[in-house]
């Protein structure tokens, strides 16, 4: 008791979930007493047996980590301190070229300290490593975790993390969500647990962590990270999360994953695909997973919709006949993109058509018989010249008839907000600079407002929220 009394108050004090320990000298010690006890050990052997060999210590197995996932340095042992160096091709040989441990980088300390202490710890242990991937690059600390466990396949490693990467990367290890926590009065408290699903039932783990951790609803939508689609569906709709999952086919697995498995999380999610000619059928089918479908085939074009394109002309200082003749040109120039482009924008249009249907084609019990009758009657269904030319004609109808909203729902052209800068004045990557500074903005809020008006905004019903629970930033454990 009393030695607990001590810990408690000198090493941690009395605040132990939350007061920083220093021991890094401590650990210095106790590695550097075993190494220099292992080497008084090996020459003494060795008076009796000439071919004795040294015993590899803690230290040594710490330097073999750091090797292992710092390859570009070099540490040494000295008489009674450590050394690094730069490895790379530039760098000056040792010992011009070494530096005092002490002047070490944050994450190379971070190395040394935490292989150290691992391999320091007990037999049969339970190790609890907070935040793991602090002051350490994600790559290296995946790398440096994977060589722990290894070199000690006797500890139980409990990691308390907030990087979903990181989570993810512990293949094989059971992932438990913090959803919540309260102290409902002495020695009383309430946790909020929910273990992730693994990747044998199907589910992406980090994606999954990252909606069982939601404090909003999930929209997934489709581009990367740091696409336009994200920052736009982000200023549209902040009251909900957004995660890029890439092509449309990853938006609707996740959305329609998710939704069928409503106990693993608290959020209804949701997911918007690009139109890409779609049809009604299919709108109404994806409508049922949870998915909405935009009326123009890529999200850049929805600024090219009449309506929005004068909106935001408009924001950008035009008035007048100057305004009514950027529009013009506008529509002009989606027209003539399109019909430029109508073979090859009808070609992809017959292609992703042709793989949803083969995608969707049952082809009968397991009899080769069977399975080639099937085949037969799918493919005789499948004529691409009379598709191509129906798609064809469909886009081509739109063109003549100067349906800009209809062209812009059929043709799949990114370039075509290059096109709007050019009427605009500003290169494309300034106007879209612009235009995410017009939706960040307070003061204008007129283009949000026609880009809501226009875009199949998700929802979701007070009854599909679950209670709220208070808690701390999300823990994957």
């Amino acid at each position: 008791m009393a030695l607990n009394a001590y810990k408690m108050s000198h090493r941690w004090g009395n605040q132990p979930a939350v007061q920083q320990l220093d021991d890094i000298a401590y650990l210095c010690r106790v590695l550097f007493a075993e190494h220099v006890r292992e080497a008084m050990d090996f020459r003494e052997r060795q008076q009796h047996d000439p071919l004795a060999a040294p015993k590899t210590t803690r230290l040594d197995r710490v330097l073999e980590v750091w090797r292992a996932v710092l390859p570009h340095r070099r540490l040494r042992i000295l008489e009674n301190r450590l050394v690094a160096s730069d490895t790379g091709l530039t760098a000056a040989p040792p010992p011009n070229g070494e530096y005092d441990a002490a002047g070490m980088s944050d994450g190379e300390r971070v190395v040394f300290y935490l292989a150290g202490q691992v391999l320091a710890t007990p037999d049969g242990a339970v190790l609890v490593v907070d935040e793991p991937e602090v002051h350490v690059h994600r790559a290296v600390a995946a790398a440096l975790w994977d060589r722990l466990e290894a070199e000690r396949s006797d500890l139980a490693f409990v990691y308390l993390t907030h990087d979903l990467e990181f989570a993810a990367s512990r293949r094989g290890a059971r992932k438990i969500a913090l959803l919540g926590y309260a102290s409902l009065g002495p020695a009383v408290e309430a946790w909020t647990l929910r273990e992730l699903p693994s990747s044998d039932d199907g589910f992406d783990e980090e994606l999954a962590a990252r909606v069982l951790g939601s404090r909003q609803p999930v929209l997934f939508v489709e581009g990367a990270v740091g696409s336009l689609d994200a920052a736009v569906w982000r200023r549209l709709c902040p009251d909900w999360s957004i995660v890029p999952r890439g092509g449309c086919g990853d938006v609707i697995h996740a959305a329609a994953s998710f939704n069928a498995n409503g106990g693993l999380h608290r959020m209804r999610c949701a997911g918007v695909v690009d139109a890409d000619g779609r049809g009604e059928a299919d709108i109404a089918v994806l409508g049922r997973l949870g998915v909405r479908v935009l009326p123009v085939a890529k999200i850049e074009n929805v600024f090219l919709l009449p309506p929005v394109f004068r909106v935001l002309a408009r924001c950008l200082g035009l008035r007048g006949s100057a305004l009514d003749q950027a529009v013009e040109q506008a529509q002009d120039a989606v027209l003539a993109r399109a019909g430029d482009d109508i073979d090859a924008a009808s070609a992809r249009r017959v292609k992703r058509l042709l793989s949803a249907k083969l995608k969707a084609v049952d082809l009968g019990p397991d009899r080769i018989g069977a399975v080639q009758e099937r085949w037969a009657v799918t493919i005789a269904e499948l004529d691409v010249a009379v598709l191509f030319a129906n798609l064809r004609a469909e886009l081509a109808s739109a063109m003549r008839e100067r349906d800009v909203t209809k062209v812009l729902a059929l043709y799949d052209n990114k370039g075509l907000l290059a096109d709007a800068a050019r009427v605009l004045s500003p290169k494309k990557d300034e106007l879209e600079r612009r235009i995410l500074g017009l939706l960040s903005s307070k003061e204008d809020v007129e283009l949000l407002q026609v880009l809501r008006s226009h875009l199949p905004l998700p929802t979701v019903e007070p009854s599909e929220a679950l209670p709220h629970v208070p808690a701390p930033a999300t823990d994957v454990a």
